[in-house]
């Protein structure tokens, strides 16, 4: 799954949900959440409530963490990874979605290229 910020492999860090339908839109990787919102999502740093986690308004796409799940069977261990989405899950409004998915390729747009003057 690609990371919707950086669109490089999200690893099981968070999977973006869309509330509404429960589809699945991509990843987010460590390094992107991190980047946008320090360490206030891993350790639980927002309102819980049923709206973004950066305004009041309503929430269109959660942001469950991948949780790994271990299962003993006569083949071995089974590791899966898995998520859920419940009213506390930290989630975003259309708009910060929106945000957070062009973020970066705005700015590689707008970063001027450096150019060594000739010595």
């Amino acid at each position: 799954m690609e990371c919707l910020s950086c669109g490089l492999c999200a690893g099981y860090n968070r999977v973006v949900v869309e509330r509404p339908s429960g589809t699945e839109l991509g990843g987010l990787c460590v390094e992107c959440e991190e980047r946008r919102f320090g360490d206030c999502l891993r350790r639980g740093l927002w309102t819980e409530t049923d709206g973004c986690a950066l305004c009041t308004r309503d929430v269109y796409a959660a942001m469950p963490a991948w949780y790994p799940e271990t299962e003993r069977s006569p083949d071995g261990l089974l590791v899966r990874n898995d998520y859920e989405v419940t009213d506390g899950t930290v989630g975003l409004c259309g708009e910060h979605l929106e945000s957070l998915i062009e973020s970066d390729s705005q700015e590689e747009e707008r970063s001027p290229t450096l150019v060594r003057p000739s010595e």
